[in-house]
């Protein structure tokens, strides 16, 4: 494992880049291509959106991520432990973009409605993150992202309760199992639809959690290697079926390839596999790590750029445009991280701390919120269970 020269957990600067880099992928996605079509917000003239129709992957990277960071965070703790740092990493930025995507439609009521105007009932089921299991619309269209991450959180916490980490090969046998049956019987096809009895992205979940296993050798590698390789072998007819349904809605030049989708899978596979066998790694640099604490709250508030986007869409040059609400949305994610998510962390932890006894503590620069979508210690290392 990885330490600094203190003898604290050393951070993995490079699981912050790869988190930069799918928290940009997902805005720019967004901006220019997937909204514009469905929502017509964005001008035809943004000429880049037809090259970035496989910007999906960008949440398939933060699902792997977050298999990998929850995994190597959680071996040690019991189940209270887990769900306290799931509550308090995810809910208080995650309510607060729930306050946002509510207030917005009424503040600004003439801008486009990408969002729904919710209903009071609406916006308190939204704060449970699951507000699709009573039947209500997600208030902020990338809540559903956060509802996988939910779902594999529960299976976390089953190998937790029953204490299964010491044959968690044998339980990620089993869920991908279940995961080819689904497969099999054409269960996800459907873009919309979650998995019945496991995450529909899965895989990327099991990969990533496959990953760390590798990387901090407790368990004989070549069972890992062989679970990889199932692994990236399912991800093929995965690519076919998202594939299929993306082309449902874009046709000529420039739709989507399956082929596109498997060497996507490929990198991040790769990726993955250098950064585990620590064959890819990169020194500490303060700047990526501070893009790197910001890329939560950038994911959940990215999208309520795009009423100004729509509003400004005749004034400013696109490209331009869509430049500074990039900027705009970092900035705005800066505030939050440091007025809000940051003091908030210290307080909750001096509440602990205080609970047990304990008064002299001071919070450590290096314990912040992260996006899995977001996870307990981030880019930290810890030991082996």
């Amino acid at each position: 494992m990885i330490f600094s020269s203190t003898g604290t957990p050393a951070r993995q600067v490079e699981i912050d880049l790869l988190r930069i880099i799918a928290a940009l992928i997902v805005f720019v996605y967004h901006y220019t291509d997937s909204f514009n079509f469905f929502s017509n917000i964005v001008p035809g003239n943004l000429f880049i959106g037809q090259y970035l129709r496989y910007g999906y992957m960008g949440v398939m990277l933060f699902f792997v991520i977050s298999g990998y960071v929850v995994t190597m965070s959680t071996m040690k703790k019991n189940i209270s432990e887990f769900i306290t740092s799931r509550i308090v990493r995810l809910y208080p930025i995650f309510w607060l973009s729930c306050i946002i995507a509510a207030l917005l439609p009424r503040v600004f009521p003439h801008v486009h409605p990408y969002l729904p105007y919710p209903s009071i009932k609406a916006f308190l089921l939204n704060l449970t993150m699951v507000p699709t299991a009573f039947r209500t619309v997600m208030i902020n269209p990338v809540f559903w992202s956060l509802l996988e991450e939910v779902h594999f959180y529960l299976i976390i916490s089953l190998i937790i309760t029953f204490k299964l980490w010491p044959k968690v090969l044998s339980v990620i046998s089993i869920w991908i199992g279940i995961y080819a049956f689904q497969l099999l019987l054409g269960w996800g096809r459907s873009d919309e639809q979650i998995g019945i009895l496991v995450p529909k992205h899965s895989l990327y979940f099991i990969a990533g959690i496959l990953f760390y296993l590798l990387q901090c050798k407790q368990f004989a590698q070549w069972n890992v290697t062989v679970l990889l390789i199932v692994t990236f072998l399912l991800t093929i007819p995965v690519a076919r079926n998202l594939a299929d349904f993306t082309n449902r809605f874009f046709t000529g030049p420039h739709m989507v390839s399956f082929y596109g989708y498997i060497i996507i899978n490929s990198t991040i596979f790769a990726i993955f596999w250098l950064i585990a066998e620590k064959r890819f790694s990169i020194k500490s640099n303060k700047i990526i790590m501070k893009l790197g604490d910001l890329t939560y709250p950038f994911y959940l508030i990215h999208l309520y750029g795009l009423g100004l986007y729509w509003y400004l869409r005749d004034k400013v040059q696109s490209q331009l445009l869509l430049l500074m609400i990039m900027l705009l949305a970092i900035s705005a994610s800066y505030l939050i991280n440091r007025f809000y998510e940051k003091p908030l962390t210290r307080f909750i932890k001096k509440l602990k701390y205080k609970s047990v006894g304990v008064t002299d503590i001071k919070a450590s620069n290096n314990d912040q919120p992260i996006m899995e979508i977001d996870a307990d210690s981030s880019t930290k290392v810890t030991g082996s269970f």
